[in-house]
């Protein structure tokens, strides 16, 4: 059995494609909620019916299916590697798109790193193996009727705590880009959970008007980018989003959007000798190969609105 997850508007015209389709079949789909994806053993095949999986399209801000309901995918490093959140799903766990077919499943995730500097930073991110014949790779993303590569936020001075302006987009679920401000960064509350997870040099992020979070639920994993320059086909990602975040229950009424700093997470999965190892072994490399700064979200050749997937040599 399928569970096909749609949008309450679009149920009724996916119903009625479905029906054209497998008119004397109903009984191995079934139309649900775009959170309740589901694949059970009786498949379509094992139903005598030829049911060939086309490749699902997978870009930033899609979303796939965990152990733990809906969370975005954030983005390929390779042809072979993606990345979301960690609270999302586990080591070994098969991961689904919205329509319940197998895209791929989580090698690894980190929770928490312990820097080198003995500071504790929340990572919250998983690496994803993807399954090439089921993902079809669209690492690029659409802004103001503009494609846009993605690359992680290199800052020039990694002193200064803060990027070079406050304003940034979130790609939301249903790749909706909403506007947020920077409220503070490296934010730290061992008091408070969001998403079972203490918060330890976290960036917090409000709408630009009041102290309010931007993003809902399902958004974990939704990429925090900085403004694209004049010219350029370049957003740079700042962090990943994590959860909501509300300092005192009392005051329900203050929450904040709080996201990992992929910079920094990325840097210690680098250079740390307690992660890089496993790290290294993941990404498919040799012991005389360098993790260097180009582990990025690989890159796509943009000819004018037409993007060619082309990764880049790790």
């Amino acid at each position: 059995m399928v569970r096909i997850g749609v949008d309450d508007a679009n149920k009724e015209e996916a119903e009625r494609c479905l029906r054209e389709k497998f008119p004397d079949s109903h009984d191995i789909y079934e139309i649900c909620n775009a959170w309740q994806s589901s694949y059970s053993s009786t498949s379509p095949m094992e139903s005598g019916i030829d049911f060939h999986q086309t490749p699902v399209e997978l870009s930033p801000g899609t979303t796939i299916i965990g152990e733990s309901g809906g969370i975005l995918f954030s983005g390929a490093i390779s042809s072979e590697l993606g990345l979301t959140v960690a609270h999302g799903t586990e080591k070994n766990d098969e991961l689904l798109s919205s329509y319940g077919y197998e895209i791929g499943k989580c090698l690894t995730s980190y929770n928490e790193l312990t820097t080198q500097n003995n500071e504790i930073i929340t990572a919250d991110l998983a690496l994803l193996k993807l399954y090439r014949k089921n993902v079809r790779l669209n690492n690029t993303v659409e802004h103001d009727r503009q494609l846009y590569n993605i690359k992680i936020y290199r800052n020039p001075n990694p002193h200064v705590l803060v990027p070079p302006v406050t304003t940034v987009l979130i790609l939301q679920k249903n790749t909706k880009f909403t506007k947020g401000k920077i409220h503070g960064v490296h934010h730290k509350d061992i008091r408070s959970r969001v998403s079972q997870l203490h918060l330890h040099k976290v960036m917090t992020i409000t709408c630009e008007e009041r102290q309010e979070k931007v993003t809902e639920e399902g958004d974990s994993g939704a990429l925090v980018m900085l403004y694209p320059k004049d010219n350029d086909n370049v957003l740079y990602v700042y962090g990943i989003v994590i959860g909501v975040y509300i300092p005192d229950e009392r005051d329900p009424s203050r929450t904040y959007t709080v996201a990992s700093q992929l910079p920094d997470v990325m840097r210690e999965l680098r250079t740390n000798p307690t992660y890089w190892t496993e790290f290294r072994c993941l990404l498919g490399l040799h012991d005389d190969d360098q993790i260097g700064e180009d582990i990025d979200f690989i890159q796509t050749v943009i000819d004018g609105d037409v993007a060619k997937h082309r990764p880049l040599t790790h």
